[in-house]
């Protein structure tokens, strides 16, 4: 807790001095400057672009790293990528637009890192649903986002609205599949 609240008050400074210093150049102990440069390899000056870029740029570099570990399911850059591809085109193909809203219902784990990812590639918005919340709060959340559908896994969550518009994604797994797994770009 007292690192923590080390990093945080350093931070904070940083961003007093001066709101113009990048993230990347905040201080950090030498320790942990080190432990990160082993994770990312050099400090290197980059142009990020879009955060799709920044990811498909990863992917490409890093293709077997693993990108998210839940319990014991795990995925890598490669794999979430070429799954965020097929979700994304399956999207657009039912009608999804830049600047939609697409609504999930999603356990945490692998397949909901595939599903922001593929949002985001379609040119939408993702609007997380807390699974344990009850109906009265999913309807809000849905009718004041108003997102094009809700995607789900399987059975339909007992406290969404029963006219959410859901789309299965287990059901529609050999349909996304047969998408294909390139960049959209």
């Amino acid at each position: 807790c007292e690192r923590v609240a080390e990093h945080f008050s350093a931070i904070l400074r940083a961003m007093v001095i001066s709101e113009e210093i990048p993230i990347r150049d905040f201080p950090m102990p030498a320790s942990e400057q080190e432990q990160v440069r082993g994770w990312s390899g050099e400090w290197e000056e980059r142009e990020l672009g879009s955060v799709v870029e920044a990811f498909e740029r990863v992917a490409a570099e890093q293709p077997d790293a693993i990108e998210v570990e839940c319990g014991e399911e795990r995925i890598s850059y490669g794999s979430l990528n070429a799954r965020a591809n097929r979700l994304a085109r399956y999207l657009l193909q039912q009608g999804c637009e830049p600047e939609s809203r697409v609504a999930m219902a999603l356990e945490r784990g692998v397949d909901a890192m595939v599903a922001i990812v593929g949002i985001v590639k379609a040119g939408a918005a993702y609007v997380p649903l807390e699974m344990k919340a009850p109906g009265e709060r999913q309807a809000w959340v849905l009718a004041d986002a108003a997102p094009l559908w809700v995607l789900i896994a399987g059975r339909k969550p007992e406290n969404l609205p029963a006219d959410a518009p859901v789309i299965d994604l287990q059901a529609e797994a050999e349909t996304i599949a047969q998408q294909q797994a390139e960049n959209l770009g």
